[in-house]
């Protein structure tokens, strides 16, 4: 393959990516019941506290994660405020078992993410020197992040 054959497909994946949607995982919960028959397994199989978190983690974090990204686009998309995308978020946080000890972490890295989409776009107008672009934006990038600023105070 020539350098110009793998740039296209380099691009084509690129843009693929851009245009994938979250996958809608929010009706995907514990059944009612759930965390006792849970507690029960967790005593018969002798794990601890922790390791039990850790698996119930491992098993729902990814759909927490579309529910937590889906809100905060929702809010910078002004199509929820930024107090409902963090009731949504800490909703599905509580359907899934999730301690929060760990949505310090998990928010961080979701933020970073919604952030980095109107970044990428940015990188991609200063690339082919595209001025009013990129400033325009920068300015798009600036107001995600007031806004994912004004999600995290929702949070504490």
């Amino acid at each position: 393959e020539t350098v110009a054959e793998v740039k296209k497909k380099l691009e084509a994946m690129k843009a693929e990516e851009e245009t994938k949607e979250i996958e809608d995982t929010s009706d995907i919960k514990f059944a009612s019941g759930a965390f006792d028959t849970l507690t029960k397994l967790q005593d018969v199989l002798g794990l601890s506290d922790e390791d039990a978190d850790y698996e119930i983690s491992a098993a729902t974090v990814d759909y927490w994660r579309n529910t937590a990204l889906s809100a905060i686009e929702d809010a910078i998309a002004k199509t929820k405020t930024p107090a409902k995308a963090w009731e949504v978020i800490q909703s599905r946080q509580k359907e899934l078992y999730l301690k929060d000890s760990s949505m310090k972490e998990m928010m961080t890295s979701m933020v970073m993410q919604a952030l980095g989409r109107p970044l990428e776009k940015v990188n991609g107008f200063a690339r082919v020197n595209n001025a009013a672009a990129t400033y325009d934006g920068l300015i798009d990038a600036i107001a995600a992040k007031e806004t994912c600023k004004d999600v995290l105070k929702e949070a504490g």
